[in-house]
């Protein structure tokens, strides 16, 4: 019985991995447009530095992966010179 419990709870994580993996590889190609955008122009400071650590840290955690993006593209692009 134990066993029959295991194998319901590795489906359930297979079955949310397989649900999330496209949000995350969109999450993460909208990071890589941000990074292109942040190298290619000119921050007052250091702001470039501080929007590519956001930008590259957020990778990690996916929730905050779409939250910096959008931060980024609505605050962050106001800041370019």
């Amino acid at each position: 019985m134990l066993a029959f419990n295991l194998y319901g709870l590795y489906s359930l994580l297979y079955e949310l991995f397989a649900l999330l993996l496209p949000f995350y590889g969109i999450g993460f190609i909208v990071s890589i447009i941000s990074l292109i955008d942040i190298l290619k122009n000119k921050f007052e400071n250091n702001d470039k530095l501080i929007w590519v650590i956001v930008v590259l840290g957020s990778n990690f955690l996916f929730v905050f992966n779409i939250v910096a993006n959008i931060l980024y593209f609505e605050i962050g692009r106001k800041q370019k010179i």
